[in-house]
């Protein structure tokens, strides 16, 4: 009986990581805020060319602002969420987060 639960919950993983990964499909720079799926928190920040100019400006290398970014948004969420995945989507940075 374990085992059944293991493989619908596998599946129900797999289709909730393919909901949030086809929704980061519908994205644009200008886009920035979260959006939940199911136990999963994902936020996401769009870089035009004028926030790349700002950063570039500012001296900050993409790993600084990944880092910022990463740092904000678990504040944000209080710690209860674990990050379990991120990166760039485009221009379009994004880390989803699971309720721990």
């Amino acid at each position: 009986m374990i085992k059944l639960y293991r493989i619908v919950e596998n599946i129900n993983k797999n289709k909730i990581m393919n909901d949030i990964y086809s929704f980061l499909d519908t994205l644009d720079t200008d886009d920035v805020g979260k959006v939940q799926f199911d136990d999963y928190i994902v936020h996401f920040e769009g870089f035009t060319d004028e926030c790349w100019y700002d950063a570039n400006k500012r001296k900050k290398s993409i790993s600084d602002l990944e880092n910022e970014m990463i740092e904000d948004w678990t504040e944000r969420l209080n710690n209860k969420y674990k990050l379990v995945d991120s990166g760039w989507h485009g221009d379009i940075f994004y880390a989803i987060f699971l309720k721990k």
